[in-house]
């Protein structure tokens, strides 16, 4: 859900940033998170249905520069379910929007950041074929990333700021400021 307002109070205050070489190490990565950013950052068709092979392609470029610097990655996606109810208002509000904004993308044609129906499986399946290691939680799996990066002493990749509020000794790695294209 991230917590509101503080990925703007961030960017606002870049000082708080430093920049890192990260190479040579485990990374936790916030499956879900990566697989909107990569979608939307790229450019790629979010009206008509969606580009698959070039987002395939994206995906491999992605892995393949993390492995190049000795970063062995693990993807954690968050599960379906949710037995507290907790999210319900959440997920509606989140639903209502989507419906609202694909009837604008389809009667402006402009792009409204609704990813494609199959992008979540060429993303699950793309890390199959590269055997990355993939773990789904049955809900919303931001804790268990978080346990995960302070068992293995290793960073977290999201731009989820819920994981701000985690004690993250190896810290967080912003998705929007990693240059893993520069590699």
């Amino acid at each position: 859900m991230g917590v509101q307002g503080l990925t703007t109070f961030l960017a606002n205050h870049q000082r708080i940033y430093r920049v890192v070489q990260f190479r040579r190490s485990r990374l936790v990565i916030d499956g879900c998170n990566l697989n909107y950013v990569l979608y939307f950052k790229s450019g790629l068709d979010e009206n008509h249905g969606g580009e698959y092979a070039a987002y395939r392609n994206l995906i491999e470029n992605f892995i393949t520069a993390l492995r190049t610097c000795e970063i062995t990655p693990y993807v954690v996606l968050d599960g379906g379910s949710d037995v507290t109810d907790k999210k319900v208002e959440t997920v509606a509000k989140r639903s209502e929007d989507r419906v609202q904004r694909a009837h604008q993308a389809a009667v402006s044609g402009k792009e409204m950041r609704i990813l494609p129906r199959m992008a979540e499986l060429v993303f699950k399946q793309t890390l199959a074929w590269l055997e990355v290691p993939v773990a789904q939680c049955y809900e919303e799996a931001d804790q268990e990333i978080a346990a995960l990066a302070s068992e293995w002493q290793c960073p977290v990749l999201s731009d989820d700021s819920d994981f701000y509020i985690f004690d993250l000794p190896a810290g967080l790695l912003p998705i929007s400021g990693f240059q893993w294209k520069e590699v």
